[in-house]
């Protein structure tokens, strides 16, 4: 084991405690534990299933066919049944951040835009430390595409984030000069 594997191990092991303690503690601070939608996100979300699953079907039925022509490379089963579950939640998280259905009646958007903008670095730093060490893409085999996939996967909801706060910020000012 390299000492450098030994540093991120210890590093991620003291984040995720750091990270849990936390959570933990702001889950005490606040009475409920459930979030609450009125009957108008409940729609919208059922709407969000319904195009994430018809997503995942769409993505699966491409990547069998490019399974069946050969054009998939060496894409294994694991990395496409990621890139499958990942392509419909992104679906449903961008549906649903773009029609005001992502928090809950209680929840602060500041909270979830951070830990977007931590996980995009995250991940960010993983797949370039790992395209500039060759890694990625080691034997022909796309081992490390989860990386590749989380990092598109937070970077979109980040900027989907993004683009929402500044879309209801500017309609807040329209609102106020009329």
């Amino acid at each position: 084991m390299s000492q450098e594997y030994r540093w991120g191990l210890l590093f991620g092991t003291v984040f995720a405690i750091v990270l849990v303690v936390l959570l933990l503690i702001r889950s005490r601070q606040t009475k409920t534990k459930t979030a609450e939608f009125d009957e108008r996100q409940l729609v919208i979300r059922g709407k969000a299933y319904q195009y994430a699953f018809f997503t995942s079907v769409a993505a699966a039925a491409v990547l069998l066919f490019l399974d069946l022509f050969d054009l998939a490379g060496s894409l294994s089963i694991g990395s496409a049944a990621l890139i499958i579950m990942f392509a419909g939640l992104l679906v449903f998280v961008d549906y649903c951040i773009f029609h005001d259905a992502f928090y809950s009646l209680k929840d602060k958007n500041r909270t979830y835009l951070l830990l977007c903008a931590w996980f995009t670095f995250s991940y960010g730093v993983s797949v370039i430390v790992q395209i500039l060490d060759g890694q990625l893409t080691a034997g022909g085999d796309f081992r490390f595409v989860a990386y590749a996939v989380c990092f598109v996967f937070y970077a979109d909801v980040l900027i989907a984030l993004g683009i929402k706060a500044f879309a209801d910020r500017k309609e807040g000012a329209a609102d106020e000069e009329v």
